[in-house]
């Protein structure tokens, strides 16, 4: 996104008439079948044109061409090209996301507004290409997961009178009594590391192979059970990845002997916070032969040379993204977003400058975060402070 396509003349050729036509009238006969429903222009009566469809047939959704002109005024081919880039991406932007972006630049351009009912169009027209840009292997896994917590106290406080609480987040495959992933958080993050736990092992499952998108294939439960209910986000992602989600009380069987296992660990090792992941991952080795880190990192090594392995996760499988945590942030006169000591920056957001914005941070790499803008993705962003002089970003900053 570093060229405005809006500013090419050598795009400003206006789209052919009948091709509008034919764009705006597929458009009308998708959204009668129920596609992108909250999508719909304003200017689009559905409920009256599917009462009419089916009295006087399909006819009814081929407007007129003047109807038509109007709505397809500004849009050309450089407008179709720019609109293609924004929706068939595995950013996977909405339909109203794209025509904020298209309005912005047409404005910075010095052009006309476009039409939200052109845009609307255009991206249902490329609904097959966005699928194809976007699509992920995914395997189903007949295996039951469990997400469940349980505390425990850090004792390096005891030399100054204190104790601190946190909560062991842990995600078991009940199938094959293995804890996948684990987060230790305190209280008060329980919902983030839920999801953080079950977002680790997703990409744990994840496997190059050559006839899958993109090299990878990534391995689902048919079933997850969480301790408590789950957020809204959480059971998006989980539909989208067709995991049953539900809610149980009761912890597999094994978990008892776990909790007591590492509480005498922590207690006979006084064990502070800051030691507890090594220690647990330890733990897990010495009493079920199985460790979440070890693992990751034996695996990480075999496949160190493959590109697409590499990649951030959440960018290969966008339904990760809706198990990373929110932060809150406000876009600078300049375009940056301030986090954590980092100016994270993208050629889109000086067009909304002093906006508030949310955004989940990657979990690969602190350099990169994913902004919102009233809840839907507007782009992803990158710390300035990371990146080299070829181009390309450090993934943490030294000593991270």
């Amino acid at each position: 996104m570093h060229n405005n396509p809006l500013e090419l003349s050598v795009d400003e050729k206006p789209l052919d008439r009948n091709l509008c036509q034919r764009l705006h009238y597929e458009a009308l006969v998708r959204a009668r079948q129920g596609r992108c429903p909250q999508e719909v222009p304003s200017t689009v009566d559905l409920p009256r044109l599917r009462v009419l469809g089916q009295l006087l047939g399909s006819e009814v959704y081929l407007s007129h061409p003047e109807v038509v002109e109007d709505v397809f005024a500004e849009v050309s081919v450089g407008v179709y090209r720019l609109i293609t880039e924004l929706y068939c991406s595995r950013l996977e932007r909405s339909i109203g996301m794209v025509w904020k972006i298209t309005q912005a630049l047409a404005r910075a351009a010095g052009k006309a507004d476009i039409t939200y009912e052109a845009v609307w169009a255009l991206c249902l027209h490329l609904e097959e290409r966005r699928r194809r840009e976007t699509e992920v292997t995914l395997e189903r896994d007949a295996a039951t997961w469990w997400l469940v917590s349980f505390p425990c106290v850090a004792t390096d406080g005891y030399e100054r009178g204190g104790s601190e609480q946190q909560l062991i987040v842990c995600l078991f495959d009940v199938t094959r009594q293995a804890v996948l992933a684990f987060r230790i958080a305190p209280p008060q993050q329980l919902s983030d590391a839920y999801g953080l736990a079950l977002y680790d092992a997703l990409v744990g499952t994840r496997r190059p192979g050559r006839t899958a998108v993109s090299g990878l294939s990534w391995l689902a439960p048919e079933r997850l059970v969480i301790e408590q209910e789950a957020p809204q986000d959480y059971r998006e992602g989980c539909a989208r990845l067709g995991i049953a989600l539900e809610t149980g009380r009761e912890a597999p069987p094994f978990f008892h002997a776990l909790q007591v296992g590492f509480r005498k660990e922590v207690s006979s090792r006084r064990l502070g916070v800051d030691r507890w992941a090594e220690a647990f991952d330890s733990y897990l080795h010495k009493a079920y032969n199985y460790s979440p880190l070890r693992v990751r990192e034996d695996r990480d090594h075999d496949y160190s040379d493959l590109v697409g392995y590499n990649r951030d996760p959440a960018w290969q499988c966008p339904a990760l993204r809706s198990f990373l945590p929110w932060h809150t942030g406000v876009i600078t006169q300049d375009g940056e977003i301030y986090y954590d000591g980092l100016h994270y920056a993208d050629d889109l957001l000086v067009h909304w400058a002093q906006a508030p914005v949310t955004f989940r941070r990657s979990e690969q790499m602190e350099a990169l975060i994913w902004v919102y803008l009233e809840g839907n993705l507007l782009c992803r962003a990158m710390a300035r402070e990371l990146r080299r002089r070829d181009g390309s970003y450090r993934p943490f900053r030294l000593g991270r």
